[in-house]
């Protein structure tokens, strides 16, 4: 048997940043459903902690 660690990058382009950290600062939280399951890891890379916008319940994770 065989071990192998298997690990995961979130890459998030400039232009996602400024798309999710101006839906942020606007109040427009229903565009981070596009997101899906990666909204928590472009929120953090953002700089916005889930917890702060009431995300962390509602988003699943």
């Amino acid at each position: 048997m065989v071990r192998v660690f298997v690990g995961r990058l979130e890459i998030v382009s400039l232009a996602t940043m400024r798309d999710v950290a101006g839906a942020v600062k606007s109040g427009h939280l229903a565009y981070l459903d596009k997101y899906g399951r990666f909204r928590n890891a472009v929120l953090q890379i953002v700089g916005v902690a889930p917890s702060v916008i009431g995300c962390a319940s509602a988003c699943g994770r």
